[in-house]
């Protein structure tokens, strides 16, 4: 997510308020991972869902509750 994606900072300002990194992912942040899947060192890795979101999806408060 970034102004480019949603053209409105305060959106961006406040999501990035709620990570706890404090920051926005890049692209190759997710490749390590997939790249780590599909190789031979993933290969016993099954059924999983890895969040790749900065530790957002750990924090209790969420931007969308009002």
């Amino acid at each position: 997510m970034s102004t480019a994606v949603t053209g409105d900072e305060d959106v961006v300002r406040t999501y990035l308020t709620s990570v706890p990194l404090g920051r926005i992912g890049g692209a190759e942040e997710v490749a390590h991972l997939v790249r780590f899947l599909v190789s031979p060192a993933g290969s016993y890795v099954t059924g999983q869902v890895i969040g790749v979101d900065g530790g957002w999806g750990s924090t209790a408060r969420s931007i969308f509750e009002s």
